[in-house]
């Protein structure tokens, strides 16, 4: 297992469940393998911080680092928005 996989499922164990519940998977999976090893090492540094959420993280808010998500965000249409 390489040392990004490692950090990923390090962050992945700090979800919330119940704020995993409210969050649509791919675009989660997105986010996932978008965020880079440096910011995933962050996250994980960061203990009981309660910080801002401009960019609408998943990962932040699924982890308890923040409690700002905008909900009118594609983030919580759970089963993905419409087909353009």
């Amino acid at each position: 297992m390489n040392h990004r996989t490692n950090l990923l499922k390090q962050v992945q164990a700090r979800y919330i469940p119940a704020r995993l519940q409210l969050i649509d998977k791919d675009l989660l999976k997105l986010e996932e393998d978008l965020t880079t090893e440096t910011d995933l090492e962050k996250i994980l540094s960061i203990n009981k911080s309660k910080l801002s959420n401009p960019y609408n993280s998943t990962l932040l808010y699924l982890v308890g680092i923040t409690d700002d998500l905008i909900p009118a965000q594609r983030v919580t249409m759970v089963g993905g928005s419409a087909p353009d």
